[in-house]
């Protein structure tokens, strides 16, 4: 099994030769997908009976970054290509972006803990896209760092939301106060 995850790692994540974008191209378009303000959103998870309610979510999580943190949409929809939600992530991560892709991915866990949480953990990616831009690359030196700082954005997206949501968001959301 461990030998599949990795093959499949390399063609869905690493489109590195001709036949690796080829297999990419056929990739993205065997599974559901949206286009939201620019970023392709797609559900590359087993169970596609939940497609529509993950791209919503997604959906709904760039609404709250578009309307609590203009800033960090602004990065999210010029930085990132696609946001992919997927059934496996490097490192038992919930959410990845990996360098050099412009793709933010996001496990099916997290889909289930809140529109919130998905909308700070893309603002924490975007974050990672940013700096890879800016041609800051995360290695074993500047981990912290880099970590710390989208960290911090994520926070900043967080505190703003939750100082300006309405009782309904409150309610909706199931958070009463503290940032998830």
């Amino acid at each position: 099994m461990q030998s599949l995850g990795r093959i499949i790692y390399w063609i869905r994540v690493r489109p590195i030769s001709r036949l690796g974008r080829a297999s990419r191209r056929f990739f993205v378009r065997s599974h559901p997908q949206r286009t939201l303000y620019g970023i392709m959103v797609i559900d590359a998870t087993k169970d596609r009976s939940r497609s529509a309610i993950y791209l919503d979510q997604v959906a709904e999580s760039l609404d709250l970054i578009k309307k609590y943190d203009s800033k960090n949409f602004r990065r999210a929809s010029t930085t990132l290509d696609s946001i992919e939600v997927v059934s496996f992530l490097p490192k038992n991560s919930q959410a990845y972006y990996l360098l050099g892709t412009n793709t933010c991915y996001l496990h099916e866990k997290l889909m289930r803990r809140g529109i919130s949480t998905i909308a700070a953990a893309i603002a924490h990616e975007v974050t990672h896209a940013r700096l890879d831009r800016m041609g800051i690359r995360q290695s074993k030196d500047r981990y912290d760092r880099v970590e710390r700082l989208c960290k911090e954005e994520e926070s900043r997206f967080l505190r703003r939301y939750v100082a300006a949501r309405t009782p309904e968001e409150k309610a909706r959301d199931g958070v009463q106060g503290k940032s998830s």
